[in-house]
Formats: structure tokens, C-alpha cells, sequence
């Protein structure tokens, strides 16, 4: 006769001991993992070894806050399950259908240490919760940004994203900051995005972030940028080959994220306008690219979606794009096609041919008014230097001396000048 499995020791309040416990309910390794089955038994083949993981990371994310939050004492598995079943957060479902997917993997993890009744009876626990809590929550932060920014109003941060840059210690994130205003508008590209993109010839190529599961119309799409400006295309290209680096000092890409967001929040603020954020920008591009005439083919395979419907089901509309003139990024053709083709569009070959031909007769390139804010040296003023350790001692030590000295100018002296770029 099999051993019975020996229940855990009920976990104490929140402190070392819950710590210690959870390090050793750890589960779901990359060298274990637990691949969902489709009807056939057989591994289903849309969920990659990276989703498994970050479902089963997602999961001890939920244990551990129903760990610090459990006033009871109660074993992993029921102080999991009780986190769920008596919140009152209304969810979509969407949303509920990835917690289902978290909260299953970490429960998988757990089945070591109890009996294989429990642990089914906690997920039918849980996907009973998760039902009754599924509706239309109230609007969150994201749902609230602007979608509608002015050019005026990035033009306005920019300028004053410029000058914190010009005078202050830690110029990196500002740097990233201007580039990233200066070309998001025109690309479009998700934030992440910039991760891994670079330029080819006259294509910028972009691995999509969501290219998983199909939600992507590929693995990397094309965006031709030889409309774009010599300024605009210098900016892309220093973004393109530094941002890497910049998330690697970051530590991570999220951190570097939140920080970009911050700043250019406060930028907002002390330019008076309405706080942007970072994903205003492709709204920005969406909305232009509907002004300017796109077809949804073009706009989904620009904007890197596998459905035509989204660009209008979560994007600005058209009239709150930017007039750019024919200074406008333009979709892969190729990648026009199989969206055009998947979604049952009439006529992708000729519409394309008349883009073709939209896009000879257009004007020459129309430079934006945010690259008409700044001359030609702007994109050079922005290369990442070797500069930079002393730009940060010099400027420190200089503060350190007005601290000493209150009757010092608060004017640069040269060398100073000329490594931050005053007077250029």
C-alpha cells in the first residue's frame, strides 16, 4: 500500500517562515515544464515553453500575495484558492482567462505536496470564482490615456525633454526619451519594439512583440523609411543600435519602462500640458496613417496586427492624426497582401497599386514640426559617447560647488559647455 502524502505544516504569518515555505514549493522549472493538452493528447502547438513559464512565474506572483495577505495561517493550496474566491475585483474576460491559466500552473506546482483530490477540487474552486467575478470593470489607467495628443503639445514636451537633457546628470534617459518622441510618432512601434528592431537598406525591420500565439501577421514586419527625414532616419537609427544597451543598464526592459514613463510624466507637468504617455505616440501614428488614407491592410501590417479590426476597435480615429504631408512610413507590400488575404479584403493587388502610385505623386517629404524644432545637429547632439561618466562628475561637482558657493553663476563654464552641448 502506498504512503499516504503528508499534508503541509500550516504557513504562519506573514514573514520569514512564509518566505522560507514558498522558496520550497518553487514548481515548474524550464527543465519540467507542464505543456497544456489539446483534445488529442497531444501538446498543443500555439503555447510556446515561454508562455508555460511565465504563466508558472505569474503564478507564484498570485501565491505569494495571497502568502503576505493570508491572516489564517492556512496551507498554500486553500490560502490560494481563498485569495480568489473572496475578492470582489470585477475582471475581464480576458483577464480571467489568463489567471485561470496562472493560478492553474501554480496549483500544478503545489500537486507535490498534496493529494492529486485537492488539487483538483481547488481548481474547479477557482475556475468557479473567476467566473463570478468576470463583468466590465471600471476603466483603468490604461484605458483612460490620451489617444488624441496635438502636435503642439509633443512638440512642447520635447523642447523641454530637450533642455532637462542638456542640464541634467543622468542624460541617458532623457536621450532615450527625445529619440523616442522624435520617431514614435512617425513608426509607430510599440515600446518594447525598439528592443529589437534595425535598419536594412530603406526598411526598418522589427521583430513583433506579440508574435506568439497568432497575434501577429508575422515574425518581423517591414517599415519603409526613406520618406521619413535624414533627420528622423539619423534619430531612428541611434535608437535602433543604443536602446539595447540602455535597457541592459536598466537591468531589465519594465524598469527602464516605468522610468521613461515617469520622466516624461513630469516633463508633462512642468510643460503644462496633458500628461502623455509613451503608447500617445502610436496612437498618434495610427490616427495619421487613417488621416493620410491607408487602407486597414496597410495600417494592420504597419502597425504590426494580425486583424484589421483593431487599429478601430483601440486606436484614435483618423481625426486625431497629424498632418505629415508625404513624409509618411510605408507597410511591406508583401505583408499587405497575406493580411489582406486572411481577412477576406477585397482587391489587396490593386490597392496596393494605387498606394504605389499615391505615394510617386505625393510631395517631397514634409518634415514634422517636431523635427523642425531643432537644426540639423539635433540627431548628432544625440550620439551616446564615452563622454558620458565625465558629463555626470563634471556637472555634479559644479552643483556641488554652487552648494558651497551661493554667489556662483548658475551659467555652465566652458568645458561643461561643450559637454552637455550648451551654445550648439
Amino acid at each position: 500500500m502506498d504512503e499516504p502524502v503528508p499534508q503541509p505544516d500550516h504557513v504562519g504569518r506573514p514573514g520569514t517562515e512564509s518566505a522560507a515555505r514558498l522558496r520550497d514549493l518553487r514548481g515548474l522549472t524550464r527543465e519540467n515544464p507542464s505543456f497544456r493538452l489539446d483534445r488529442a493528447g497531444t501538446t498543443d502547438p500555439t503555447r510556446t515553453e515561454e508562455t508555460v513559464l511565465a504563466y508558472a512565474r505569474e503564478g507564484k506572483r498570485h501565491l505569494r500575495r495571497a502568502l503576505k495577505f493570508d491572516p489564517e495561517g492556512l496551507d498554500p493550496v486553500e490560502a490560494l484558492v481563498r485569495s480568489v474566491e473572496l475578492s470582489d475585483e470585477v475582471l475581464k474576460a480576458s483577464t480571467t482567462r489568463t489567471y485561470k491559466q496562472e493560478l492553474l500552473a501554480c496549483l500544478d506546482s503545489l500537486g507535490g505536496t498534496v493529494c492529486a483530490e485537492t488539487i483538483a477540487s481547488a481548481k474547479a474552486r477557482v475556475e468557479a470564482a473567476l467566473i463570478r467575478r468576470r463583468g466590465r470593470p471600471e476603466p483603468r489607467t490604461s484605458a483612460r490615456k490620451v489617444k488624441d495628443a496635438s502636435e503642439d503639445e509633443a512638440s512642447g514636451v520635447l523642447r523641454f525633454v530637450h533642455q532637462r537633457w542638456k542640464t541634467h546628470c543622468h542624460p541617458n534617459l532623457d536621450r532615450v526619451l527625445l529619440l523616442y518622441l522624435l520617431v514614435a510618432p512617425k513608426v509607430g512601434l510599440r515600446p518594447g519594439e525598439y528592443l529589437e528592431c534595425e535598419i536594412v537598406g530603406g526598411y526598418l525591420v522589427v521583430r513583433c512583440a506579440k508574435a506568439t500565439n497568432g497575434r501577429a501577421p508575422a515574425q518581423s514586419r517591414r517599415i519603409g523609411i526613406e520618406r521619413l527625414s535624414p533627420k528622423e532616419r539619423q534619430a531612428l537609427a541611434i535608437l535602433a543600435e543604443h536602446f539595447p544597451d540602455v535597457v541592459r543598464e536598466a537591468g531589465s526592459y519594465k524598469p527602464l519602462l516605468k522610468r521613461l514613463a515617469e520622466r516624461l510624466a513630469r516633463a508633462c507637468e512642468a510643460a503644462g500640458i496633458r500628461r502623455l504617455s509613451l503608447y500617445s505616440f502610436r496612437h498618434v501614428a495610427l490616427a495619421t496613417w487613417k488621416a493620410a488614407g491607408l487602407s486597414r491592410a496597410e495600417i494592420a501590417a504597419l502597425a504590426g496586427h494580425v486583424s484589421e479590426t483593431t487599429q478601430s476597435r483601440s486606436y484614435a480615429p483618423a481625426r486625431h492624426g497629424w498632418d505629415l504631408g508625404g513624409g509618411l512610413a510605408a507597410p511591406d507590400p508583401a505583408l499587405v497582401k497575406i493580411i489582406a488575404g486572411r481577412t477576406g479584403s477585397a482587391g489587396p493587388e490593386s490597392r496596393a497599386e494605387s498606394r504605389a502610385e499615391l505615394d510617386a505623386q505625393s510631395t517631397p517629404t514634409q518634415v514634422s514640426l517636431l523635427a523642425r524644432s531643432f537644426d540639423d545637429s539635433f540627431a548628432t547632439q544625440l550620439v551616446f559617447t564615452d563622454a558620458e561618466e565625465e558629463h555626470r562628475t563634471v556637472l555634479s561637482a559644479a552643483r556641488d560647488q554652487r552648494e558651497v558657493d551661493p554667489d556662483l553663476s548658475d551659467e555652465p563654464d566652458d568645458h561643461v559647455a561643450s559637454v552637455v552641448g550648451f551654445g550648439r
